[in-house]
């Protein structure tokens, strides 16, 4: 059975109904998902959860690579790293939802101690083996980050919409960042270009697996509540451009189950989102935000 939430999880305010979707990316189930919009906040979050969510997250779901692929593409975002290194040269950091770690091999390779928080025991054992790094199983990090030391970053690299309580681990994740350090948040966003457009058939809503979207001005009061000021925000890093490029590419595949149709709707996708450049990478309408938000006090 389907955990029903109608009144706001950030605000517990009242909330409309904003539409029904399916999961057009990964057409594991044809059921609907509704999701609402809280009224007062605008927070927009799935209402029917469902109770075998871990169901969603198959095992290809991850696509682990060899070694010199991972070396490969961890290549290739070096320039998040260099986010970091602008407000917080090096020490301690904690990648939160790793999936296989890119990011934690590159911060690694760039002077950091990584540790990560991963749900999928297949990604634990290759962070652990082939990364080298530290990781602690389980899919709620409000209940592993306690019993954590303390860190000088907490990176949430396009995992807090996948989380049930979102607002309880940025809580705990505030108390384990030392003073001046800072927390890095990059996450589907809401007020986007291609949102607007596309509403419930916009791939990154990404249902269910997405529970929460989650408007940069809502998270930015949050941060601020709990003693971080925002230092960095961007929709058009070279990440950003690509997810961009990802929303067009992917609502045209979701359209075929031949493979050889989906790679020719890759191809036109790409084609089709470059005019829209032209919007997506002014004013923060891309397709993803990311910020970083520094400790005050």
């Amino acid at each position: 059975m389907n955990k029903m939430v109608t009144n706001c999880p950030k605000c517990n305010g009242d909330s409309s109904f904003l539409f029904k979707t399916k999961d057009y990316n990964r057409k594991i189930i044809n059921d609907f998902f509704l999701y609402r919009k809280c009224n007062k906040c605008r927070l927009i979050f799935l209402s029917n959860i469902p109770s075998n969510l871990s169901d969603y997250y198959k095992e290809d779901y991850y696509e682990i690579p060899s070694k010199d692929k991972l070396i490969k593409t961890a290549n290739k975002i070096e320039y998040q790293v260099e986010m970091i290194k602008n407000h917080v040269p090096n020490g301690k950091l904690l990648d939160i939802g790793a999936a296989f770690g890119v990011f934690a091999y590159k911060a690694k390779s760039l002077g950091f101690d990584v540790s990560a928080i991963e749900m999928s025991k297949f990604c634990c054992k290759y962070l652990s083996d082939k990364v080298g790094i530290k990781v602690f199983q389980g899919d709620k990090p409000e209940s592993i980050i306690p019993t954590l030391g303390d860190y000088d970053v907490i990176t949430f690299w396009h995992n807090i919409e996948h989380l049930f309580e979102p607002w309880k681990v940025l809580e705990e994740a505030a108390k384990k960042v030392k003073p001046e350090g800072a927390i890095l948040i990059a996450t589907p966003n809401p007020d986007s270009f291609s949102f607007r457009l596309l509403g419930r058939f916009w791939p990154h809503i990404d249902a269910p697996r997405h529970i929460h979207l989650i408007p940069e001005c809502l998270l930015t009061a949050k941060m601020k509540g709990l003693g971080f000021d925002l230092v960095m925000k961007t929709t058009n890093d070279k990440g950003g451009r690509s997810w961009n490029r990802f929303s067009w590419q992917r609502i045209i595949i979701n359209q075929f189950s031949s493979k050889t149709m989906q790679r020719v709707g890759f191809i036109i996708g790409w084609i089709f989102s470059m005019p829209l450049s032209l919007i997506e990478n002014r004013h923060y309408n891309g397709s993803a935000y990311t910020v970083i938000y520094k400790k005050f006090q």
